[in-house]
């Protein structure tokens, strides 16, 4: 994951956090809404979105979040169905019944992996953000860029 400085001057390439802008829509700091961007997933991406219209760090975090947010929403829709169809395979009959089981625990174990995952990317987030990095998750991000 790369990561920018919200106060990089085009003249130099120096990185400095003494200073952050004040945010036009909220009145909170940039870094402080960057952060509560993450808060609450989409909902609080969607709300940091539409207030902060010329924040640019702001709607970039904001942007990020709902994008990370549905994409696993959808993630976590796809194993739950998934998981579903294996347990309904299964119970078809006692030989697939082991298997089945099996197949379970990997997807109980998959789940535990992407849960931990994303709460401790959902903390590594919103404390980059707090302190003024701009820290783009690959594809998320770009996707966030279009529409940031």
């Amino acid at each position: 994951m790369a990561t920018e400085d919200i106060n990089t001057d085009a003249s130099t390439t120096e990185h400095s956090t003494e200073t952050i802008q004040q945010s036009t829509g909220t009145g909170l700091d940039s870094n402080v809404a960057g952060a509560l961007a993450y808060l609450f997933g989409a909902l609080t991406g969607i709300i940091f979105y539409f207030l902060e219209p010329e924040d640019e760090f702001v709607r970039f975090h904001a942007a990020q979040s709902i994008v990370l947010s549905v994409s696993l929403f959808a993630l976590s829709i796809g194993i739950t169905f998934v998981s579903i169809l294996v347990s309904i395979i299964s119970s078809a009959s006692i030989e697939a019944g082991f298997a089945g089981a099996i197949v379970s625990l990997v997807f109980f174990l998959a789940w535990l992996v992407i849960g931990l995952g994303t709460f401790a990317l959902w903390l590594f987030l919103m404390l980059r953000a707090y302190q003024g990095k701009r820290t783009r998750v690959p594809i998320a991000a770009g996707i966030a860029d279009r529409i940031a």
